[in-house]
């Protein structure tokens, strides 16, 4: 089954001998994947992507919503690929010591933190990263101007600071979240930061929450 990583360019080299993501049948996970491709530019090169994506917007909601098959790639994603992880570090025994090395970091980090507050001075030496995340519902009569409010409240991890949200358009009159947010690379794991969106408004009302930019900050 096809997992798109948000590489338009793989999924154009998916679809270049298929009709749909996964071959020939019309699946769940060409919903799934649709719903991730929408806001994103398509270069003109990329003439199978467009050309599956005319076809799916010919689609209704209704009938996107009933179809057969697996989607593999939002909550799925990550749960495949820590599933890889989890095989590796077994393979190599190395499980221990690199939780060990990231609970270490992450007590480094408070430690850095606390002083810094204590001393009133500004924190120039924790890694930090600035995010922002697209949150799309199943649903075009989700409101998400309320769950757009209750982000901030009701996804709260250590070392997240929420950032300025806003509500825009997406395929068949649904809308979706992009907000931002920096997190403190040492104590809160951008995958996890998802899950935990996910989790809050819960998976029958969210179909995903996705990184789109994930940049450093100086």
């Amino acid at each position: 089954m096809f997992v798109f990583d948000g590489c338009l360019k793989k999924l154009n080299e998916q679809l270049a001998d298929k009709a749909y993501v996964d071959g020939f049948k019309l699946t769940k996970n060409d919903g799934a994947v649709m719903m991730q491709v929408c806001p994103m530019e398509i270069p003109a090169e990329l003439t199978h992507v467009k050309r599956w994506l005319k076809h799916m917007q010919s689609y209704t909601l209704a009938e996107l919503k009933a179809l057969s098959g697996d989607c593999k790639c939002c909550s799925g994603k990550c749960e495949e690929k820590k599933a890889e992880e989890k095989v590796e570090v077994d393979l190599f025994g190395e499980s221990e010591s690199e939780d060990e090395e990231a609970i270490k970091k992450a007590e480094e980090t408070r430690k850095k933190i606390a002083e810094a507050k204590a001393a009133g001075k500004k924190m120039k030496k924790v890694d930090r990263s600035m995010l922002i995340i697209h949150i799309k519902p199943w649903e075009d009569t989700t409101d998400m101007a309320a769950i757009l409010a209750e982000v901030p409240s009701k996804v709260v991890m250590e070392g997240l600071t929420w950032g300025k949200g806003e509500l825009q358009d997406g395929p068949f009159n649904i809308k979706f979240i992009a907000i931002a947010c920096i997190i403190v690379d040492d104590l809160c794991s951008a995958d996890d930061l998802c899950e935990a969106i996910i989790n809050a408004f819960g998976d029958e009302v969210l179909q995903n929450a996705d990184i789109v930019t994930f940049n450093k900050c100086e």
